[in-house]
C-alpha cells in the first residue's frame, strides 16, 4: 500500500510539473485571496522556475530499482567512498539538460544526464541515465 501511495504521488508530481512546463503563457500571477493580480513578467524568474521544475521532473522519475531516480542516486552517495556533487540544470536550445554528479574515491566522476524538452518530455542523454530508467 505504501508503494502504491508513493507511486500515485510521483505520478501527480510529474503531471503537475508537465502542466507548468507546457504552459506557454509565461504570465506570473499573484493570488491576493480575493482576486488574481498579474505580476510583471520577469523572464529571468520564469527561467529559474522552469529549471527547477525540469530538475524535479527528473528527480521524480521511477527508477528500475523500484524507487525514484533521486532516491536511488541519493542512496548511492551514502556509501563512504562517494561524494555527492549535486544536481545541475543547464539551459539548452530546446529545453533543459539535468545532470546529477557523484564523485567516487576522489578520482572518478559519475555523471547522469537527462534532457527535458520545452514540452516537458524527459529522455536520458547518456547510458548511465538510461540504465536507471524503467
Amino acid at each position: 500500500m505504501k508503494k502504491f501511495i508513493h507511486l500515485l504521488l510521483m505520478l501527480y508530481s510529474l503531471f503537475f510539473c508537465s502542466l507548468i512546463l507546457a504552459d506557454s503563457s509565461n504570465h506570473a500571477v499573484q493570488q491576493t485571496g480575493k482576486e488574481e493580480v498579474p505580476v510583471a513578467d520577469n523572464s529571468e524568474h520564469t527561467g529559474i522556475r522552469k529549471e527547477y521544475l525540469a530538475e524535479q521532473k527528473v528527480k521524480m522519475l521511477p527508477s528500475k530499482h523500484g524507487d525514484t531516480i533521486d532516491s536511488y542516486l541519493t542512496n548511492m552517495t551514502r556509501i563512504p567512498m562517494a561524494e555527492d556533487l549535486g544536481w545541475k540544470v543547464y539551459t539548452i536550445e530546446d529545453g533543459y539538460e539535468v545532470e546529477r554528479s557523484i564523485l567516487i574515491n576522489n578520482s572518478k566522476t559519475l555523471r547522469y544526464k537527462w534532457k527535458v524538452s520545452d514540452s516537458g518530455e524527459v529522455s536520458p542523454v547518456d547510458d548511465r541515465a538510461r540504465s536507471l530508467m524503467k
